[in-house]
């Protein structure tokens, strides 16, 4: 069974050298800015202000999901929204709290878009051994 340690950090975090996140990026500032900033924090292990940043986040992405006709709803906001789902459950999975850990990787599989599914998978298993 697959130990989830601080080491493992930098691999759960490895999207954001590919196109996924500089494609989420584009959005606006604002989001660029935040996004980096999560990316920061969980990479020097700072997790509870990466959490808070995290969940600030999902709720800027979830009310931009939620307005409007669903048609008019640029997919990018589907892919800020899986980020802040895995960024928030590495938080509450490095914090022991494994089954609300869970709870964000499931939410974002689900509402999400594609670009985070194979890391939010992945971390998605390691969660259910463990807690089994």
């Amino acid at each position: 069974m697959e130990e989830i340690a601080i080491n493992s950090v930098p691999s759960l975090l490895s999207f954001t050298e590919d196109q996924s996140l500089k494609e989420i990026l584009r959005v606006n500032s604002v989001h660029t800015e935040a996004i980096t900033n999560i990316t920061s924090l969980l990479q020097q292990n700072k997790f509870e202000e990466a959490l808070k940043e995290s969940e600030l986040l999902r709720q800027i992405s979830w009310d931009n999901l939620h307005f409007g006709d669903w048609k008019s709803i640029d997919p990018i906001w589907r892919d800020i929204y899986s980020f802040s789902c895995f960024s928030s459950s590495i938080c509450l999975a490095f914090s022991k709290n494994r089954t609300e850990s869970l709870k964000w990787l499931d939410y974002g599989i689900v509402i999400g878009g594609s670009k985070f599914l194979n890391p939010m998978r992945k971390m998605a298993s390691i969660l259910t051994q463990k807690i089994s």
